[in-house]
């Protein structure tokens, strides 16, 4: 699991520009494409992604966009950290994992095992969040402007027919309890994929693309769910009330998402971590 991830973290950095890939050499790294020897001093620092331990008993596999300020080439290190490295390599190592990059990004994990683990977890936070607010957004809009609860009674009345009791709308807890479960499900189920996706594919996770990510996706997925689900619920409520609590949602989950505190997949990789600068 951690070769493949290793394998496909080299080439996702390779996608953005760091088209080599460096090696330990006497006196610093030599590109395998070129054969230049580039001196420790001319190495800049630029990512530094933690990529779990291949086994309990060694640090964390370490990876490394760097730039040389030699010729100006752009690649990546790959390293096992505590692995019997010469001790040139070593103290390299030490000065690069401690040069405060400007980014540092170390939310990928392993694919299954304790990597599926993460994502879960992650995505959970994610999805409660957007749930938490999109619940308390609304709950606000009926209290100004209905009466509480109205929205979730409405949309009861939708998912599970009328009450054939009352002609009028009624605020039953038992209904609006099953339509918070649902909603709250879905928004867990939401916030998973997105956790996978941007711990998978975000070497850069950008604050307002994932907010406009974010917002699009729950806004086709309400669109989606208005038309073959629930039909006519959304203009009912309104569409700005709806579009605003998807802004909101979106916007307090791509800050979680954002946060800058790391995330390694080995804790031990925590040590040589700096935290993201904003």
């Amino acid at each position: 699991m951690l070769d493949e991830m290793v394998i496909a973290t080299i080439h996702r950095y390779e996608g953005v520009g760091y088209t080599e890939r460096f090696d330990s050499a006497p006196g610093g790294l030599r590109s395998e494409q070129t054969g230049v020897i580039h001196p420790a001093a001319a190495l800049v620092v630029e990512q530094v992604v933690a990529l779990g331990s291949p086994s309990p008993d060694c640090g964390p596999t370490l990876l490394f966009a760097l730039r040389s300020r030699k010729d100006g080439a752009r690649g990546t290190w790959v390293v096992c950290r505590d692995a019997g490295l010469p001790r040139e390599a070593q103290r390299l190592v030490a000065r690069l994992a401690g040069a405060d990059p400007a980014r540092t990004w170390s939310r990928r994990v392993p694919l299954g095992g304790a990597g599926a683990g993460e994502f879960v977890l992650e995505g959970m936070m994610v999805g409660l969040i957007g749930a938490s607010v999109v619940a308390l957004w609304f709950l606000l809009v009926d209290v100004v402007l209905r009466e509480p609860l109205f929205t979730a009674s409405l949309v009861a009345d939708h998912l599970f027919g009328p009450d054939t009791d009352s002609h009028a709308l009624t605020i039953d807890l038992a209904r609006v309890s099953a339509v918070g479960a649902l909603h709250g499900g879905l928004f867990l189920l939401f916030g998973i994929g997105a956790a996978w996706l941007v711990s998978r594919y975000a070497v850069w996770p950008s604050l307002p693309a994932l907010f406009v990510a974010l917002f699009a996706a729950l806004e086709g997925a309400c669109l989606l769910g208005s038309e073959v689900v629930v039909p006519d619920v959304a203009g009912a409520i309104g569409h700005a009330p709806i579009a605003a609590a998807n802004a909101l949602a979106a916007f307090a989950m791509a800050l979680y998402l954002r946060r800058s505190e790391p995330r390694p997949a080995h804790p031990a990789g925590a040590v040589v971590l700096r935290r993201e600068r904003s």
